[in-house]
């Protein structure tokens, strides 16, 4: 999943500051300074360690695209959160539109059975008849397309 600013995501990961310094291309230092400035929250304590999470990913990467556009200071601290829940709403319906998009074979499945449904017959014998239909257009050279539009026609050639 890419993050505002082009980082990699993986769910849920936890990060060292060395670590999230290297999966966001950003100092420690730099990270550092930004909790301490309030545009980053701090990291959570596990232990004697100190964890960040993906939120700081995302966070980071909202901060390099806005400072990228040339906010600095409080400007840049006031739009942050909003950067944020927009790269948050793009990436979510991004993986909506993936998770709906429907594959070829389920393409073909779906008009197999619709086909075999209107013409009250089995899809398994459909299916068998249209590979070979299929099969031998191709050994022709005729495209899917082709073929369909020669189909659509052929009521009114005779």
């Amino acid at each position: 999943m890419l993050a505002a600013g082009g980082i990699l995501l993986a769910p849920m990961t936890r990060y060292s500051l060395k670590e999230l310094a290297k999966a966001t291309d950003t100092s420690a230092y730099t990270i550092r300074h930004y909790v301490k400035g309030g545009l980053l929250h701090p990291a959570v304590r596990a232990g004697q360690s100190r964890r960040f999470d993906d939120s700081h990913v995302l966070a980071l990467g909202a901060i390099r695209t806005l400072r990228a556009a040339g906010h600095r200071g409080r400007d840049l601290a006031a739009k942050v959160p909003a950067e944020i829940a927009r790269v948050q709403a793009a990436t979510s319906a991004a993986v909506v539109e993936i998770v709906r998009r429907p594959t070829a074979r389920d393409a073909v499945d779906a008009a197999v059975c619709a086909a075999a449904e209107s013409l009250d017959v089995s899809p398994r014998g459909l299916r068998a008849a249209l590979e070979a239909v299929l099969r031998r257009l191709d050994e022709a050279g005729v495209s899917a397309g082709e073929a369909a539009q020669l189909v659509g026609r052929a009521g009114t050639d005779a």
